[in-house]
């Protein structure tokens, strides 16, 4: 059924083509401005262009198109009106909708045997309905957020608000979404593997697909400055800033991140009692036949605050933690 609608659909847009050749010149982007706009296309492309597996030098690429294949799909279909418009519209596909990609991530679209391969929908780029949102999520984490206040928790959550009436993130918003948002697993690498990471690419396809950017750059440039401000993640080896590439990231431990906010300036007992609070492990115990829900063990306690850097010593361990009881009331035996 969808077979006889896609040829029904090719039928008409040659003739449309061939009757209104006026018409079907390019825009200048490889779009054929007389018969469908870019969503059209990425849906004809999607159902009209040939997949199956296909082999390389013994090796089995499965789901793939080749690209020559696909470059003269679009001229027969009326969506370009030439091979290199043709080229043009693939790329743009790729940019603005992240359509597909070469197989192994090595060529961008190319009139040639080239394999490629459809993205996930999930995956794929929403396009932004407010670019003026999105203009000012970048421009308030490239100006310099310092994201370390914690006085920020007492504001709203939004730092702006669109004309539509959708709340804006934050920075800090991002980032937990961020965190939150991609998939972490354990990956191998030539026969290494690295627990709990996630691909740089795909955090940069994130940011787009949630649309706090609107181009990979960007995303690059929002995600760097993330993990500048929090501390949020790593390259599992330290060899690499964020890279739009398939390299893998690991997001640091709560101690690790407490530890690092405390290098950058000296915190106050107000905000180590609240990086206690959220990172000190808290669980049921049980003691003599009786449970205790949503306590800490005391020696437990002092490992965190000294594995954190909010204390330098057990003993001055002991120390804050009497201040945090003191001072903020924070806990009680």
């Amino acid at each position: 059924m969808k077979r006889a609608a896609l040829r029904l659909r090719l039928g008409r847009k040659r003739h449309e083509s061939s009757s209104s050749a006026d018409r079907a010149s390019s825009d200048g982007d490889g779009m054929s401005s007389s018969t469908m706009d870019l969503r059209e296309m990425v849906d004809l492309f999607e159902h009209g262009v040939p997949v199956k597996d296909r082999k390389w030098h013994a090796r089995t690429y499965p789901k793939c198109f080749v690209g020559k294949e696909a470059v003269s799909f679009m001229v027969k279909a009326g969506m370009a009106t030439s091979r290199e418009d043709a080229v043009k519209l693939g790329r743009r596909l790729c940019n603005e909708y992240n359509l597909f990609e070469h197989v192994c991530r090595e060529h961008e679209f190319k009139d040639g045997y080239l394999f490629y391969r459809f993205v996930g929908k999930r995956k794929r780029f929403v396009p932004i309905i407010d670019e003026c949102a999105a203009t000012l999520v970048l421009n308030e984490a490239l100006m310099g957020m310092d994201g370390d206040d914690d006085d920020d928790d007492d504001r709203s959550s939004t730092s702006a608000t669109s004309t539509s009436g959708d709340e804006l993130h934050d920075l800090k918003k991002v980032a937990k979404a961020l965190e939150s948002g991609l998939e972490v697993k354990d990956r191998k690498w030539h026969l290494r593997t690295y627990a709990d990471c996630f691909i740089g690419a795909d955090a940069v396809d994130f940011l787009i697909i949630n649309g706090y950017v609107r181009t990979r750059a960007d995303s690059l440039k929002l995600g760097r400055k993330i993990a500048q401000s929090y501390n949020l993640f790593q390259h599992v080896t330290g060899d690499h800033l964020l890279e739009d590439d398939l390299l893998y990231y690991r997001f640091s431990s709560e101690e690790d991140r407490i530890k690092w906010k405390a290098s950058q300036k000296e915190m106050s007992l107000e905000q180590k009692a609240k990086a206690f609070e959220s990172g000190v492990p808290v669980k049921t115990h049980r003691y003599h036949m009786q449970s205790y829900p949503n306590t800490f063990v005391g020696c437990k306690a002092v490992d965190f605050i000294v594995k954190s850097g909010l204390a330098d010593s057990r003993i001055a361990a002991v120390e804050l933690g009497r201040d945090f009881v003191k001072h903020a009331n924070l806990f009680h035996q």
